[in-house]
C-alpha cells in the first residue's frame, strides 16, 4: 500500500522550476498535504489480460482489455474444427487511463518495483514451500 500511495503523490507533484541556475519549490514542496483515497463501493473491478499503449507528446494513454476464452465442447476433433471456424476473438475494454507524459517514467518505475516484489515473495514462499516438503518426505 505505501508503494501505492507514493505512486499517487508522484504524479500529483509538479516538476521544479529553474531560473538562472536556482531552483524554486513548487507549492506542494512548502505545504503538505494529505489526500484520503476514496474508492466507490459501485466501482467495477475489471480482469485484463491483453493491453494497448498509445501516446501523443504529452499523453500515455493505457487501454485495458479482457479478452475470454471461447467455451468449445465435444471431442478433441470437433474443439479444434470448432476453434478453426472462430474468427477473431473479441477484447472488451475493461478500463482506459490517461497519464501524462512526464510522470509515465515514474509510473513505470513503480509498476517495476511492485512486479520485483512481487516475484521475490513467490520466490521466498516457493522455496520455504519446498523446504518444508523435503524436511518431512520420509517422515511419518
Amino acid at each position: 500500500m505505501p508503494r501505492l500511495l507514493f505512486l499517487a503523490l508522484a504524479m500529483a507533484r509538479p516538476k521544479q522550476k529553474k531560473t538562472k541556475g536556482k531552483s524554486i519549490p513548487a507549492p506542494f514542496d512548502k505545504i503538505a498535504i494529505q489526500i484520503n483515497y476514496k474508492t466507490p463501493e459501485s466501482l467495477r473491478v475489471g480482469f485484463a489480460n491483453h493491453l494497448i499503449v498509445q501516446h501523443d507528446e504529452n499523453t500515455f494513454y493505457l487501454s485495458f482489455f479482457e479478452a475470454l476464452p471461447p467455451v468449445l465442447v465435444g471431442t478433441e476433433e470437433e474443439r479444434m474444427q470448432q476453434l478453426a471456424s472462430l474468427g477473431p476473438l473479441p477484447a472488451y475494454c475493461v478500463a482506459k487511463i490517461a497519464i501524462p507524459g512526464d510522470r509515465m517514467e515514474k509510473f513505470v518505475e513503480v509498476l517495476a518495483g511492485n512486479v520485483q516484489q512481487r516475484n521475490s515473495t513467490i520466490e521466498l514462499i516457493k522455496a520455504h514451500t519446498e523446504k518444508a516438503d523435503g524436511s518431512n518426505n520420509g517422515k511419518k
